[in-house]
Parts: C-alpha cells; structure tokens; sequence
C-alpha cells in the first residue's frame, strides 16, 4: 500500500477504523448495532427509528437505547408518539415520530410563538390590556374560571396563564388575538407539516362531548360537564389525526423546540422569555417525573381522557435534550400513557447523562 494512496483514503480509513472500534467497545453500542440491524429488517411507521446525526467534533455521539424504548411504546393498549434529540450532538429516536396525534394544551406552544413573532413584528401590543369576552368557554384547566366579574389583563399576562398554569380561557383569547391562520402559517412556513391548530379549546371540548354545533356559553359549559358525567362522549373527530383537529406530530414539536431554544424563531429576549414561561409551567409529572431537582425543564404538558402529551426541554449540563412525548389509549379508563412516556423520558435523558435522572420507585409488584 503506497503512501500516496494512504494520504489519498485517510479519512475514508479513519472511519472505517472509528465504526470498528464502536463495534467493539461495549454493550451499549452492541445494543445499538442489533438495533439497527433489526431496524433493517423491518418496516412500518410504527417502529422506533435511530438516527445519527453526529457533528465532526463528536464523531462517536451518545446514543439512546432504541431497543429498551421500543419496548415501553409497544407495550402500551394505544398509540404513543415519541421524539428525542441530543441538541450537542443531533442524535435522534423516533417512535411514531411522523404520525399525527390529538395534544390537547402541547398546542399552545405554538401560539405562544406566534403570540411573540406578531409582537415583535409591531402587529400587536403585549402590554395592550383586552377584556375576555363572555363567550371563552370556562371549561378545562386554568385559573381564570374561578374569578368574578369582568376580566381585562395585558396579553403577556393572558400568555403567562396560558403557559405556567395551561389556563384554556388565556388560550382562547391568545388564539382569537393572533388568529388560528397565523399560527398554521407559521408551521407551514417551518415545514411541519403534521402540526396543526384548528380550533380553539373551548370548541374542542364541546366537540369531544358531542356539542360541536352548540354556541359557546355559560349554560353550555354546563351541558359539557353534564355529558361527561353521563359519559357522553363523541370519539370521533377530537381524538382523530385529522387536520380539522387540533394536530401534532412528535417530530415537528421536537424540531419546533429545537428552533425555539436554538434563538431561530424570536430574539435572544423573546426567546428567554418564552422559555422561562415554559420553565416555571405548573405540571412536572412526565417528562419531568424523573428528572433530579435542579435540573432546569422548559416544558408544555396537555392531557384529557384519552389523552396524555407532554413536550420540551431538558436542560442538562452537557446540553438540552429535546422531548416530545404524546400517547393516545384506545381504552377511555386506560390511564397508563403518561406513566410510559415519563419512563421513555427518563430513558432518552439517562442515555445523554446519566447523572441527571432519579431512580423509579420500586412499587413492590
């Protein structure tokens, strides 16, 4: 072998050379190799998928153990919908992750975007106080159905509800304020394509208990609880994956968080302010479940029903972990997604540091 043809293939063996050694330098990347090779062999949207995305620097990338991940998503009685990204790195895990889900509030992690891009433009003003209108539906979580009387706060106060306490009435006067074509045109532009909002939650609510046609009202949102303590319940369009619903794909708002944190979307002020909203964001009970205390996790939680989703940031030493985590049952008293994304999550955050998780209870079953 000629010096000119090593000099010629030196980065062609240098590869080669570092694939070998990752091929023999434990079990994590044993796991890694049998999960690609069984990846190979298989097909379907619904299996979890590795990729590599290594930057030069780091040419031998941490990565997230596909197999033990498959294992909790396929394990549970519906759909689940996950995507990870090492932001250090841009290593990945898919299950499912271009598939459509139902996000219940993980959609008002657009409008807030939105919310911001228009205020910064001059298209409105944060600062500009606006009354809540008598027909915002008062159903679902939030703060602001327990007050009396008339209601008239700034819109970056609307914005903190409808963040840090996932507050519906916020939301719905965020998403009339910046309209709902401005927020898929956003989206569009982004190019996510399975992420989508159609309808504000008040509507949606009335929808999923057959009351899609009904005006929004304080006796209407009567009716709501009615129903769903007679357990009438409409399965139809609200949990569906169709476009007329209130849509996310997992990918998309994994790839939107990324932009988000990566300062690509607002300003450098914006952007932090944004993050600290979804920082101090009142529910840490998945993808935050198991991370140790001190760890920073900007997150945007949703849940109802057959619901549960959760998407964000962990903000760990080494670089933030992106997640985005969604699970649909297909038995209405089947409770048990959120407990299985919290698990996946803790999974994909141990395999970047393993320092930043907490042990899982042991339950003595």
């Amino acid at each position: 072998m000629t010096v000119p043809f090593l000099r010629a293939h030196a980065s062609v063996l240098l590869t080669c050379g570092l694939f070998l050694l990752a091929a023999v330098i434990g079990d994590g990347n044993a796991e890694v190799s049998a999960a690609a090779e069984s990846l190979r062999a298989r097909s379907g949207s619904n299996e979890g998928r590795l990729t590599q995305n290594p930057n030069l620097r780091n040419p031998l990338p941490t990565q997230f153990p596909s197999q033990k991940l498959d294992r909790l998503a396929s394990g549970f009685g519906g759909r689940i919908g996950f995507y990870a990204r090492n932001l250090a790195n841009g290593t990945e895990y898919s299950w499912n992750g271009d598939q459509r889900f139902p996000p219940a509030s993980v959609i008002k992690l657009p409008v807030m975007i939105e919310l911001y891009r228009q205020a910064a433009a001059g298209s409105l003003d944060l600062e500009a106080k606006e009354p809540l209108p008598p027909d915002v539906s008062t159903h679902g979580s939030g703060v602001l159905k327990r007050r009396d009387g008339p209601i008239a706060l700034t819109l970056r106060e609307y914005c903190r509800l409808m963040m840090v306490h996932s507050d519906n009435m916020a939301t719905d006067l965020v998403m009339r304020k910046v309209g709902l074509e401005s927020v898929n045109r956003l989206l569009g532009e982004l190019g996510l394509e399975n992420t989508r909002a159609s309808m504000d939650l008040g509507r949606w609510h009335y929808l999923i208990v057959g009351l899609a046609d009904a005006p929004i009202s304080r006796k209407n949102d009567a009716r709501i609880l009615e129903h769903m303590r007679a357990g009438k319940y409409d399965d139809g369009l609200g949990y569906s994956d169709s476009l007329d619903n209130n849509v996310c794909g997992p990918r998309d708002i994994g790839s939107l968080l990324a932009k988000l944190y990566g300062g690509e979307l607002a300003s450098r002020q914006d952007t932090d302010e944004m993050l600290e909203l979804m920082r101090t964001s009142t529910h840490k009970r998945t993808i935050a479940k198991y991370v140790k205390e001190g760890i920073r996790v900007a997150n945007k939680y949703g849940g109802s029903r057959r619901i549960a989703a959760d998407s964000g940031l962990v903000e760990v030493p080494s670089g933030p972990v992106v997640i985005a985590a969604f699970a649909l049952s297909a038995d209405p008293t089947d409770r048990s997604g959120r407990e299985i994304l919290a698990r996946m999550a803790r999974l994909a955050v141990a395999a970047v540091d393993p320092n930043a998780v907490k042990p899982i209870p042991h339950t003595g079953r």
